[in-house]
């Protein structure tokens, strides 16, 4: 079976990429392949940071969240966006976030994803 480069699976996973939106946005076959490979980058991370325990693993979260930020950044970029931490998408959808509002950008101090040590 062809792969379509406007899924991206990892185990149970799945993300689907508009095609309409590559297509109205101009995204070549070239970056629609880089944007792919970043969205499996991403589901590995959550896939690792959802193995962690959130109580003795704070650390380890912490830095995954990072390099989601990046990745989330860079997909900005090849999406042909302005690079903005205002715009990500994925910052607050990640195993053991506790944060009282998955879509607002306040935090809580006691999650251990965002929070405070």
């Amino acid at each position: 079976m062809k792969k379509s480069l406007y899924v991206v699976k990892y185990k149970e996973r799945t993300i689907i990429i508009s095609r309409d939106f590559a297509k109205a946005r101009g995204i070549s076959k070239k970056r629609l392949k880089k944007i792919r490979k970043l969205h499996k980058k991403r589901l590995k991370i959550i896939d690792r940071m959802e193995k962690a325990d959130p109580k003795t693993d704070k650390v380890f979260l912490r830095e995954m969240l990072q390099k989601l930020i990046k990745l989330d950044l860079k997909v900005q970029k090849l999406w042909n966006f302005e690079k903005s931490l205002s715009h990500l998408q994925w910052w607050r959808q990640v195993p053991h976030c506790n944060c009282p509002n998955p879509t607002f950008y306040g935090v809580s101090p006691s999650c251990p994803v965002h929070g405070f040590f």
